[in-house]
């Protein structure tokens, strides 16, 4: 939802945009999205990666940690400090060389979360010049409604089927 996003509000520069999106609306491709090093919540401050021009590309360095489906996405959607301070967006190809995913260690097998490294990886730059604080947070924002949705539907499933376990059961022959 986050990486989905920010591609939606920033396609006027992706020149790959129509593919792109078509392929994760039809659920052949995947995204992930990378906006702090440690994987919190958005703030400037916790931007670890940075980028610099190079051509028509940017190439894009550093680490980032928690990044949720960081090993299976086809496209990485990240912030990165350009070199005028000001944190922009940028997608790149995962399977590029200077890219690489390690699968990080989790509780919860259907919330794989990788650690990515960038060395020098060829980006795209989608963000204009100004400041993408608000775009970004209304993404955060976004996703996080979506999370907290679906943790509410899995606790009334919980529930469901605990209260209906409890109605069923017996205790020393009695219901």
């Amino acid at each position: 939802v986050l990486a989905t996003g920010l591609l939606l509000d920033l396609t006027e520069r992706d020149p790959d945009a129509e593919k792109r999106l078509t392929g994760l609306i039809e659920g052949r491709r995947t995204a992930a999205a990378a906006l702090t090093g440690d994987g919190g919540l958005w703030r400037r401050s916790a931007v670890t990666l940075s980028a610099v021009p190079a051509g028509e590309f940017w190439r894009i360095d550093g680490t980032v940690r928690h990044v949720l489906g960081g090993t299976a996405a086809d496209d990485l959607v990240v912030v990165a400090v350009a070199p005028d301070g000001e944190p922009s967006v940028f997608v790149l190809d995962p399977t590029v060389d200077g890219v690489v995913a390690e699968p990080e260690r989790v509780l919860d097998g259907t919330r794989p979360m990788a650690t990515i490294t960038l060395s020098s990886a060829p980006a795209v730059r989608l963000s204009g010049d100004g400041p993408v604080d608000a775009i970004v947070a209304r993404n955060v924002d976004m996703a996080l409604a979506v999370l907290s949705a679906e943790q509410v539907g899995a606790c009334e499933r919980v529930l469901e089927l605990a209260t209906g376990y409890a109605r069923t059961r017996e205790q020393f022959g009695r219901p």
